[in-house]
């Protein structure tokens, strides 16, 4: 096309010292020089990189990210996970599916074609894999999206439909760029050092321009996990592990000394007051009977006197 026909221009006439390239799917044959060295500047690959094409390079494991994405949500308690691809023919999207499938079987959790959802790295491609999600009968209760456009985009979507992150899918991301630390929920991604690759790309760049051709040939950086608030546990794990809270919370409260010995006290206090509301029932003794019953039976004879007054008033 034209914008690489302007490119080989650009530098077959020796009109850069040297350049980082950042696009991995521009063709190789850009930097060919016609075949001639002379007429090839020095290259860096960062972030990316041309399949095929040896030249000096700065990247990331993508394969290690996603494999800690996948993990993430495994340990959480997920085992229905998919995964929002980017660009069927870009090496980020062959990586980090690479590594998604890896530790999906490392876990030993499905690995369905119904779940991996097309994608471009772009934000509407997030929100038409969103789509996809809700069309599903049986729907993975995490998602992670290769970059962390799609899974704003994701989110978004699904939030207009009603479906909450993380209470009804949780979601991971790719890249960690500036508003993944701000978007409602935050999201969870994997951080990608982006000053540390450029800086190192530059250094490697300058160090083949002043002609240490020695100099490291290939670095990869690692990558971290930043949980935030876009994942949790799925909700069938959720509710039950707050039932078993509440039921660990009483166990305790039983198991207290204090507690037996006032559950003690108010079982005694229970046999007093029925001891009590029984007397005053008229429940007595058997004396106590019997003295009414003399009582009654004066009265039906005539003798209008009680029994303490006929015996002196003793």
């Amino acid at each position: 096309c034209s914008s690489d026909l302007q490119i080989i221009q650009y530098l077959h006439n020796n009109r850069a010292d040297g350049l980082i390239v950042l696009d991995g799917q521009l063709p190789g044959s850009i930097f060919l020089g016609n075949g001639r060295p002379s007429q090839r500047p020095p290259v860096v690959f960062a972030c990316e990189w041309v399949e095929g094409f040896d030249q000096p390079s700065v990247t990331i494991d993508n394969v290690a990210g996603a494999r800690l994405a996948v993990r993430h949500l495994a340990e959480l308690g997920h085992r229905a996970i998919g995964h929002v691809l980017g660009p069927a023919d870009n090496v980020l999207t062959v990586r980090r599916r690479e590594g998604t499938i890896t530790e999906l079987e490392a876990c030993r959790l499905p690995v369905r074609g119904e779940w991996f959802f097309e994608g471009d790295f772009s934000l509407p491609s997030g929100v038409s894999a969103a789509h996809a999600w809700l069309a599903l009968t049986d729907r993975p209760s995490a998602v992670f999206c290769s970059s962390d456009a799609m899974a704003c985009g994701f989110m978004s979507e699904l939030n207009r439909h009603g479906v909450s992150v993380p209470g009804d899918v949780s979601v991971v991301g790719f890249d960690d760029i500036e508003i993944a630390a701000h978007f409602i929920p935050t999201l969870t991604t994997i951080h990608q050092p982006r000053s540390a690759i450029g800086e190192a790309a530059a250094r490697l760049l300058v160090a083949r321009i002043e002609g240490e051709e020695d100099s490291v040939h290939a670095l990869k950086l690692p990558v971290e996990l930043v949980a935030r608030h876009s994942t949790a546990a799925p909700p069938i794990d959720r509710q039950e592990g707050e039932a078993r809270a509440i039921g660990i919370g009483l166990s305790g409260i039983l198991a207290r000394p204090l507690f037996s010995v006032a559950v003690t006290y108010l079982v005694v206090a229970a046999l007093v007051i029925g001891t009590l509301i029984a007397e005053r029932l008229g429940i007595g003794s058997a004396a106590d009977t019997d003295g009414i019953e003399n009582e009654e039976k004066g009265a039906r004879h005539g003798d209008p006197l009680p029994a303490a007054l006929r015996n002196g008033g003793a």
